[in-house]
This record gives structure tokens, C-alpha cells and sequence, in this order.
């Protein structure tokens, strides 16, 4: 009984190419990958807005707040 593999994966000669492959993915590629996705992550708050977004809205709304005001700071967020 064996494992349906591609031929060239068998190979005695192939191994070191497959296990250095696998390394770089393993230990470079998907770490490269977390790391940048945990980055871009932390750029968004609980509800799923842009912190600098957010930011800008609580100190763009104030007593006087219209529809004016409203316009220009849906342009500002986009």
C-alpha cells in the first residue's frame, strides 16, 4: 500500500528540493504573511472601521454638527 504522489515527489534525487521548498514556505513565507496581516489588522478597531476614521469623527461632531458638515466628512473618510 503506498501514497498517491507525483512521480516526481518519489525521487530519492527530488527530496532535498521538496524539503527546501517546504522550509521557505514554512519557516519564511507564511511567517512574512502573518506578520503583515496582524499589521494591517491592528489598523481597524472592534466595529471595523479605520481607527484614523474613527478618530476623525469624534472630533469632527460637535454641537453643531449639519448636514453640511455631514457631507464634507463622509469625503474625508472615503
Amino acid at each position: 500500500m503506498g501514497i498517491a504522489l507525483p512521480e516526481f515527489l518519489v525521487h530519492k534525487e527530488n527530496h532535498l528540493v521538496i524539503m527546501g521548498i517546504v522550509f521557505l514556505l514554512v519557516v519564511i513565507v507564511l511567517p512574512i504573511y502573518l506578520i503583515h496581516y496582524h499589521s494591517e489588522m491592528n489598523k481597524y478597531d472592534d466595529f471595523g472601521m479605520l481607527s484614523e476614521n474613527a478618530q476623525f469623527i469624534n472630533f469632527t461632531i460637535n454641537q453643531q454638527f449639519g448636514i453640511k458638515d455631514a457631507i464634507k466628512m463622509v469625503a474625508c473618510c472615503a
